[in-house]
């Protein structure tokens, strides 16, 4: 059989593979507890739509929905859309609690994950493995959180885990991965020891504008929640940084043997020039993305810009000032760790 049939008959499995599993989470209202409801006729605010769960199965209601143009604190429906209803007893009438997008979610899913296998093949697979296995590992751990456990204690223990993890099934196991994995720590416990120095000793952090934290709430508490934020939030690009430069010096000893350290450790700054910059306004691009939502909102309820950057922005700018550091940090320590750990270059 021919590279051609083979393909087709991937694409094929990977096409069958996929719809099968897309219309099973689309059609799968009978595993929820709370009522679910299809749309099936829109009439000004009066929707109707039929039960596809629980003891009213199949039955036709009638629901009220009224929304503002501006779709601020309200939602727009359309014919359908599946929507999680709750009945009063007292009101003796059907009301929405808000709308199911889990089949939403899983379709982007899974064209991100077909791209992978397409593009990526083997490589893809272990991309997507990790994937996968990285949300297991992070929903365990907050449910570890949810009873009781330290929010910082998991957050290390998710750093070193999707670090190698990431690291060796993307690179296998070889020199290079244990290089970075060491070189990709020791930026993160660097960044969160200045983080952690800079947070418990210079002045207080208000934590008034982190709306998702539990009020009320101790500094303690946020003070971790803080800084498992920049733990976690610095990992990518310094993970990032280190592969490509641990790559780059292993690349240059191995078709070299000879190279000089002066020689080496000149390369490997001349690629991390041209890639810093670029990785540093990848984190400042992704914050503002974050926090884009809030800003507009805020400016149109004539917020001045100076009261948002100081106020609501300010955990953003943390995390950016944090993982450019941890950016800069590690092109120095992955080259210092790589011409230290490897034998027989020259010194001149």
């Amino acid at each position: 059989m021919d590279k051609n049939k083979r393909l087709i008959i991937k694409l094929i499995a990977l096409f069958l593979c996929t719809s099968v599993i897309y219309f099973l989470i689309y059609n799968n209202a009978s595993s929820y507890d709370d009522s679910i409801v299809k749309i099936i006729d829109i009439d000004g605010s009066r929707i109707t739509g039929e039960l596809l769960n629980g003891d009213n199965e199949g039955e036709t209601i009638e629901l009220t929905h009224e929304y503002e143009s501006s779709l601020v604190y309200d939602e727009k429906y359309h014919e359908g859309n599946f929507l999680f209803v709750s009945y009063s007893e007292v009101k003796e009438a059907w009301s929405i609690i808000g709308m199911k997008r889990d089949y939403i979610i899983v379709l982007v899913l899974l064209i991100l994950f077909n791209l992978l296998l397409i593009v990526g093949q083997k490589q893809g697979f272990y991309t997507v493995l990790g994937l996968c296995v990285n949300v297991l590992i992070f929903i365990f751990s907050m449910s570890l959180f949810d009873k009781g456990s330290n929010i910082l204690l998991l957050s290390i223990f998710m750093t070193i885990f999707f670090a190698c993890l990431i690291l060796l099934l993307i690179n296998g196991r070889n020199r290079n991965t244990l290089l970075s994995i060491f070189s990709t720590l020791s930026s993160v416990l660097i960044i969160g020891i200045i983080s952690t120095l800079v947070i418990y000793y210079g002045p207080e952090v208000s934590y008034d504008f982190m709306e998702f934290m539990p009020q009320p709430h101790s500094t303690g508490e946020a003070n971790l929640v803080l800084i498992s934020e920049i733990l976690i939030g610095g990992l990518g690009v310094i993970m990032d940084i280190s592969v490509t430069i641990t790559t780059t010096a292993t690349e240059l000893i191995d078709k070299n043997p000879n190279i000089s350290k002066r020689a080496l450790v000149d390369s490997c700054k001349k690629v991390s020039n041209d890639i810093s910059g670029t990785m540093i306004n990848v984190v400042l691009l992704t914050n503002i993305a974050s926090f884009l939502p809030v800003f507009v909102l805020a400016i149109n309820n004539d917020f001045r810009i100076s009261t948002i950057v100081k106020n609501n922005m300010f955990f953003e700018i943390v995390r950016f000032l944090t993982g450019s550091i941890g950016i800069i940090l590690t092109i120095p320590l992955a080259i210092f760790i790589v011409t230290k750990f490897t034998r027989g270059l020259k010194r001149a």
